[in-house]
């Protein structure tokens, strides 16, 4: 059995004005206190998957390029020294341009890590200010440049759309300026007002966060016609430049869609590690203390160095039969490929239209839905309303 293996570490210099991801700018001891605690996290929960092969590592945050390479470097030998790590593991971290220097990404290479998910979000300087970014489209250039001297040839590149004040116009440069460097992978995401961010002060109600076509509050923010031609522009051009939309949401190179995303949208198994970080282990998803220094005194307190631990386990669910169908169809139709009949009656031991026949004939019917040759799909037309679809699929 394979289990992935997602890290969190949530610190960053500053935050966006758009995140609402769980990180801050810490102080030394801070850092250090947390990359110890870490640690000991990592060694005692290793009896969790002892017997599994781990296909993937994410670290993420937050921005991991923000601390010192040692950090990384001390967190991958843990991770190699209590898991089974394949040996064509996909080993991703997080930078930010305004963070990562060339001996940062020679010290990833070097501590094993083999993918670089960089965040560009706009090649249009005036937009990365905007959203409070800390890098401009120069930076970004020397850090995907320096990425390749290190040796990297799987490269990950973010895309922003729904800025404020992006036009047609811009948001075409941005994407022909990021496929003339050839990234092998590609996500394009519209801009979300999340609550609690500044964004929501500026700009008005919090949107769901689901499709990513749900209404959008008055302003310079692009209006919701306005922001599916995005959608439509990214889609199209990033086809004419030989990526293949393999999720709503995610554009690749053959051979090089994230294997770790996938995981999560094929409801693999994966065990997460840091402050907040979410975990889908043995039928049940949780995720990890979210207060600090509970965190620390949780992991760091009560590991002796030699018995097993036991996962905190916030926001707990125990999944039902009904709840893993239910997860089946709304990731499942995330990507592009949809969802084999056969596989469904295959891990379910029944039908998957004598569960959803009705919701998915009157889909297809709308034309949001495709069933064709035993698969079915969201239509192009399916993909601009995913959110209601999905949803209508709950039971």
């Amino acid at each position: 059995m394979e289990t992935g293996i997602y890290i969190h570490l949530p610190f960053c210099h500053r935050k966006c004005l758009y995140c609402d991801f769980l990180s801050f700018k810490p102080d030394e001891k801070t850092v250090d206190d947390y990359t110890e605690t870490l640690l000991k996290e990592i060694k005692g929960l290793s009896d969790l998957i002892k017997t599994r092969r781990v296909p993937s590592v994410y670290i993420g945050g937050g921005t991991p390029s923000y601390v010192h390479q040692s950090v990384i470097k001390r967190i991958m030998e843990c991770v190699y020294e209590n898991y089974d790590i394949m040996q064509d593991a996909e080993i991703t971290i997080e930078v930010n341009p305004a963070s990562a220097d060339i001996n940062k990404l020679r010290a990833y290479k070097g501590a094993g890590v083999n993918r670089l998910s960089i965040g560009l979000q706009s090649a249009d300087n005036r937009e990365l200010r905007l959203l409070g970014r800390l890098h401009d489209y120069e930076d970004f250039v020397k850090t995907f440049e320096d990425a390749r001297l290190a040796g990297f040839n799987n490269i990950s590149a973010d895309l922003m759309t729904a800025i404020p004040s992006q036009t047609m116009e811009s948001l075409k440069s941005s994407i022909d300026k990021l496929t003339a460097l050839g990234p092998e992978h590609i996500s394009a995401y519209s801009l979300m007002i999340c609550e609690g961010t500044p964004f929501e002060k500026i700009y008005g109600e919090a949107s769901d966060g689901m499709s990513g076509m749900e209404h959008r509050p008055a302003g310079k923010l692009p209006d919701e016609d306005t922001e599916r031609q995005m959608y439509y522009l990214v889609r199209n051009e990033l086809a004419k430049a030989g990526y293949h939309r393999y999720e709503i949401s995610n554009f690749a190179r053959p051979g090089f869609e994230s294997r770790h995303n996938t995981s999560y949208w094929e409801r693999k198994e994966y065990l997460g590690f840091g402050l907040g970080s979410a975990s889908y282990l043995n039928g049940e998803r949780y995720s990890n203390i979210k207060d600090m220094k509970e965190y620390v005194e949780y992991y760091g307190k009560n590991y002796d160095g030699k018995n097993a631990m036991v996962p905190y386990k916030d926001e707990l669910m125990v999944l039902t039969q009904r709840n893993k169908m239910e997860e089946n169809i709304f990731l499942g139709l995330r990507m592009d490929r949809g969802i084999k009949l056969s596989d469904f009656h295959e891990e379910f031991g029944c039908g998957l239209m004598d569960v959803f026949g009705n919701t998915v004939s009157k889909y297809c019917e709308s034309g949001h839905l495709s069933l064709q040759g035993g698969v079915l799909r969201l239509t192009d037309k399916g993909v601009d309303v995913s959110n209601a679809v999905f949803s209508d699929f709950l039971n």
